[in-house]
Order: structure tokens, then sequence, then C-alpha cells
């Protein structure tokens, strides 16, 4: 049994499963802050940056099935900087389809687009989003 993919310790929604083979390196792109940032919010929840850019995919998903602005890419581009690290994320596959049509949908690179899910997610738990939206989510059987 592998484990689940959480957001801040709950359950995302219909984006929450058991995570099944579905291991793919992505490179993604953050300056020192923004890795920073990734490595305080695994640290707070006693886990691996991996494990928060996991997290970020699912809250963009239940984010962006909710029509939520933030969810979209803005449009203006985004000069690359700051550091390119290649991660190892295990999502379940269905997720993986899920991530893959919604950059699809906005025009994007994967990468980008995983990159601007965990800007949000960091955004979100540091207003306290992210643990409030989990909360009103119904529970699943």
């Amino acid at each position: 049994m592998g484990r689940e993919i959480e957001t801040v310790g709950h359950k995302t929604g219909r984006f929450s499963v058991r995570a099944a083979p579905g291991r793919r390196l992505v490179s993604i792109r953050f300056t020192d802050f923004g890795w920073q940032a990734v490595e305080a919010a695994a640290g707070a929840a006693d886990g691996s940056p991996e494990d928060v850019i996991a997290d970020a995919c699912g809250h963009l998903l239940v984010e962006s099935e909710r029509g939520r602005l933030a969810a979209r890419m803005p449009r203006m581009p985004v000069p690359p900087s700051g550091e390119a690290r290649t991660v190892e994320l295990n999502l379940p596959p269905r997720i993986w389809d899920s991530l893959e049509h919604e950059a699809e949908n906005q025009g994007v690179e994967l990468p980008r687009l995983i990159e601007h899910a965990v800007l949000l997610h960091l955004s979100d738990l540091d207003a306290g989003r992210a643990t409030r939206t989990i909360l009103d989510e119904p529970a699943e059987d």
C-alpha cells in the first residue's frame, strides 16, 4: 500500500488517492527564496520537498476544478531565473494525466505548471487558505 498524497495532513478532495507507481523526474526552477520556502514547508510538515511539491499538485487540481482564478498561470512572460533542480515525484497515473491535461488547457509546459502549483500552495499555506479549503472538503469514505 502506498502513501496517501495529502495537503497539510488532510485529503485533497477527489484528487486524494493512494499512490501507484508513477515516478517521474521533473526539472523545476525557483530562486533561492523559493527553494527555501519549499524546504521550510517540508520541515514544518515533517516531510520532504518532494512531498510539498506533490501536495501542491493536488492542491492546484482541486483549486482549478473549483474555478479559482489563481489556479491559472499568469499570462505575462516570466524570464527563467533561479536554480533548476530535478525532483522525483511519485504521483498516481491519473494525477499525472490530470496535470498534463491542465497544462495543455492552460497552454503551458508541465514543469511550469508545477512551479505555479508550488507557489500557489505555499501562498495558500501562508494565508491559511489551504487548511480552510481542506477542512471544507467532504470526507471520502
